[in-house]
């Protein structure tokens, strides 16, 4: 039977009109779950109609029952843009059907958030951070009071991160508000570790149904490299490498035989001058950009462009590679590694949108590296192998703004009545007491909270500095001073730049790229932190750095690069194990070989090399970016300490680069090293 026919008769009549004819696999096996009352993890590809899967049920519900008043439900997600374009889908059938569904986040005006306030809308879409606003507030607090569905979308996304936990405790105190437990829906199109997660997006003692129907997707994803060309003259002209002109050449030469493409890169400041560039060298090239420091109005217009077919080429970093409906991209290609496998799927998975389409796309490498790293995580991601899912435990910092929370909603709150709260959460079932404590005392000498101690009882009550702790710590992105960029013929934000940036170029008026276009400064206003500025034409600015933290490769990932590595050396493995074509095959063949044409042994998932150079100290470690960065500064502590000067390091995946004032030898290194794991033998 098709699944529609378990909805309302007025709300297949309506969703029929946009379309909805014959469910998707993902709406077809959801549905009746979510129905039923079910909490539900769904995890289903880009395309596969989850979102639908989610609020079809809610729509049926709404519509059966007798309307209360106040809201229904919550529809959360990471990113305003996607809030955008979830409720541009939804709010025409919720229209027909007389369901009020309205948006919130920070770009919300006062005029809809009054009028939030006197008339709820019976579905809100928003942020974890407004979901920790309207928290508190006496208003629409009571308007809480009726939810009955949270549906938390990308999930993926938030687990994996500290606004996740913020977020976690957040539904139990909106479960204090609600009195009874509400139905709770996850949504994504990648998870490593599903368990997890629906344990995540339920807490403790609930159960969850994982759907997962990932697997219906099909990918076809290569490894490849651009040619080597005779590109002196143009790489002179444009200020870069003669391989960066290459490159370039390649991504243009992909574009115009594949059609519509999206170019994902894994930094603002690649994005913006890939684009930059690629324009200087293909005049014709109809290329936007798109990422996370550009104003609204510009993300929006490439968005519209992108969808309309006005563009062959979207220049674009995380901030599109999930669920926002931008039409069909023909082609991805991912400009060097995307460092984890639920990157790749994720970016990939927005070329040939549909279910049943296959998902084309390649990545362009670079150095050794960067080959055989696209190579483990290409191969990977056509396994449908992903990372696991890490959740951060008991944060504290995140308990704190939380334990304040809960104090401005109840006004008093004993701790122990804290515990029973806070412990539903999945990342918190392991508090302590004393863990409450700890955090309590902290915001009572920090004077954000009085915390009153007898024999029977420890409360906690608000004093005046609370709400203002509370809203200044909203978010945990960190909070970074910016600059809005505005266009003074135009009069329309560009987007914004840190502040280092316009203290470097910007009182100089040197010119700028944003949004891949070249910028001069006219005027600053520091007071509003404000750049006035004007197109001009032609000329190579300097690109924007933004303060951020770059993809992760996890340990597996680097692992099975050393391993690669002594596998292509010693022939052991067939070519086509990975999907590298043989230029790329070839170019890593070539590096291999000329390191180990050094002398140098090669460093492996087995073998750790310490390369001494003078002051300079290079450990190669195939171990990631967390681990080798915890090395590094484990290292640097050690090496200060005993040599009483300061030393410098730096880390990356497959390295620690340790600068001496001094020189000193490998293999006094490598004897700290042995000293330091036998340390942490006996510590365990």
């Amino acid at each position: 039977m098709n699944v529609f026919e378990k909805l309302n008769q007025k709300l297949r009549s309506v969703i029929r009109k946009y379309g909805y004819d014959k469910p998707t696999i993902a709406q077809e096996k959801g549905i009746p779950y979510i129905l039923t009352g079910f909490n539900v993890l769904l995890i289903a590809p880009t395309g596969s109609g989850k979102t639908e899967a989610a609020f079809f049920p809610i729509f049926n519900k709404i519509i059966e029952r007798e309307i209360e008043g106040g809201i229904y439900a919550l529809y959360i997600t990471p990113l305003r843009a996607l809030n955008r374009d979830v409720f541009r889908r939804m709010v025409k059938i919720a229209s027909e059907l007389n369901i009020n569904v309205s948006i919130r986040h920070g770009d919300t005006p006062q005029r809809i958030r009054r009028l939030q306030a006197i008339k709820p809308p019976q579905i809100l879409i928003t942020t974890p951070e407004t979901l920790q606003a309207i928290l508190p507030g006496r208003v629409l607090r009571g308007h809480l009071r009726n939810i009955k569905w949270i549906i938390i979308d990308e999930i993926h996304e938030l687990a994996s991160d500290k606004r996740g936990v913020q977020l976690a405790l957040a539904l139990e105190r909106l479960r204090e508000i609600t009195k009874r437990e509400f139905q709770r829906i996850g949504l994504s199109a990648t998870i490593g570790s599903p368990e997890i997660v629906g344990k995540f997006l339920v807490g403790t003692n609930r159960d969850v149904q994982i759907i997962n129907v990932s697997a219906e997707k099909k990918f076809e994803i290569i490894v490849d490299v651009a040619g080597e060309e005779g590109n002196e003259t143009l790489a002179e002209k444009f200020e870069i490498s003669s391989s960066a002109i290459s490159k370039l050449k390649y991504i243009i030469r992909i574009t115009n035989r594949e059609g519509p493409t999206l170019l994902f890169t894994n930094t603002r400041e690649m994005a913006e001058a890939l684009a930059s560039r690629l324009k200087l060298l293909d005049s014709n090239l109809k290329i936007k950009v798109h990422h996370g420091s550009l104003s609204k109005e510009e993300r929006i217009e490439a968005e519209k462009m992108f969808k309309k077919g006005m563009l062959n080429l979207l220049v674009c970093t995380s901030s599109l590679e999930l669920g926002l409906d931008i039409g069909t991209a023909n082609y991805v290609i991912q400009y060097m590694s995307p460092r984890q496998v639920t990157k790749m799927i994720q970016r990939i998975g927005r070329a040939g949108h549909k279910l049943w389409e296959v998902s084309r796309g390649l990545i362009l490498a670079s150095n050794v590296d960067d080959i055989l790293e696209s190579a483990v995580i290409a191969r990977r991601a056509l396994e449908k192998n992903l990372e696991k899912t890490e959740i951060y435990e008991r944060s504290l910092d995140v308990l704190a703004h939380q334990l304040v929370g809960l104090t401005m909603d109840l006004r008093k709150l004993d701790l122990n009545y804290a515990l029973k709260v806070f412990r539903r959460a999945y990342p918190y079932r392991n508090l302590t007491i004393n863990d409450l404590e700890k955090v309590a005392s902290l915001l009572a000498e920090i004077k954000i909270l009085k915390f009153e101690v007898n024999n029977e009882s420890k409360i906690v009550k608000c004093r005046r500095g609370s709400w203002k702790y509370y809203y200044e710590n909203l978010s945990v992105i960190p909070d970074i001073k910016k600059f809005i960029v505005i266009d003074i013929a135009s009069r329309k934000p560009i987007g914004s730049l840190d502040e280092e940036f316009i203290a470097i170029h910007g009182f100089k008026k040197e010119p700028f790229i944003l949004a891949g276009r070249t910028w001069k400064t006219i005027t600053i206003s520091e007071g509003d932190c404000r750049v006035y500025v004007v197109q001009v034409e032609d000329e190579i600015g300097a690109i924007p750095a933004w303060i951020g933290e770059l993809i992760p490769v996890p340990y597996e990932i680097a692992q099975e690069v050393g391993e690669l590595r002594e596998k292509l050396i010693n022939g052991s493995i067939k070519a086509e194990t990975y999907p590298l074509t043989s230029r790329a095959l070839n170019k890593a063949l070539k590096e291999l070989g000329e390191h180990i044409s050094c002398g140098i042994p090669l460093p492996t998932n087995n073998r750790v090399v310490i390369e001494g150079l003078g002051n300079i100290i290079v450990i190669h470690s195939c171990l990631g970016t967390r681990v080798n960065k915890a090395l590094a500064v484990l290292l640097g502590y050690e090496l200060t300490k005993r040599l009483k000067t300061s030393v410098r390091v730096f880390s990356d995946p497959y390295r620690v680069l340790i600068s001496l004032p001094k020189a000193i030898k490998a293999h006094s290194i490598s004897k700290l090293l042995m000293q330091l794991c036998n340390t942490m033998r006996e510590i365990n």
